[in-house]
């Protein structure tokens, strides 16, 4: 998974990996941020990544058009912050309907 891919999955895995992803900076809040030996969180950093790997898996499985028009269209544009969303969108939604029928959500 490159930032290219990370980029391209954030609309599902932003609110999928959400309670993860809190336990993680919990953790490393909790255990003086920065300066916690690695392997402190070790636990809470493995589910963020599997989750992520899981999310990605599943577009790339169920809605690989979708993912790939979507990474391609914030590519082309190398496009910063919030014009970067706002310039896709189009293709960031349908990218979110298309992975919310492959997950039963709808």
């Amino acid at each position: 998974m490159d930032s290219a891919d990370l980029y391209a999955s954030a609309p599902v895995h932003r609110t999928e990996c959400a309670k993860v992803n809190a336990a993680f900076l919990k953790c490393k809040m909790d255990h003086g941020n920065q300066n916690a030996h690695p392997s402190t969180c070790a636990h809470e950093g493995d589910a963020v990544t599997a989750c992520l790997d899981g999310v990605e898996r599943r577009l790339l499985g169920k809605c690989a058009d979708a993912f790939a028009a979507y990474k391609t269209c914030l590519q082309t544009h190398e496009l910063t912050g919030a014009k970067r969303y706002t310039t896709c969108q189009d293709l960031a939604d349908a990218l979110k309907q298309c992975d919310a029928k492959a997950s039963g959500s709808i």
